[in-house]
């Protein structure tokens, strides 16, 4: 007498069916994941070398302004313009007490 177990057959194949399903779908995900690591970490080092150009390029603006402002240049800028330095300036009010504009006036 032989016994037959069908029922034993579709139980191992159905086990193999959903393992190899979630092993496909376990690596389909493992590789999107991936790809958005990969990604972010192209983008945190692309912000980096931004961040570093602005920087720089702040700081060439900053050396810029400090290079106008210097006090040499701007004694230069006074003498070939023929300014003079006020020592002592008075300032002229216009208006009502409570709307008061201050105006440098200059003593010739």
């Amino acid at each position: 007498m032989t016994i037959v177990k069908p029922q034993t057959k579709t139980r191992y194949l159905n086990f193999f069916v959903i393992l190899a399903a979630l092993i496909i779908g376990g690596g389909i995900l493992y590789i999107f994941e991936y790809n958005k690591l990969a990604s972010a970490r192209y983008e945190i080092g692309k912000a980096k070398e931004d961040i570093l150009k602005a920087e720089l390029a702040g700081a060439d603006l900053e050396h810029l302004l400090f290079e106008i402002t210097d006090p040499k240049r701007l004694e230069e800028a006074a003498l070939e313009h023929s300014l003079v330095l006020e020592e002592k300036p008075t300032y002229l009010r216009v208006g009502k007490e409570k709307e008061v504009v201050s105006v440098l006036v200059s003593k010739p």
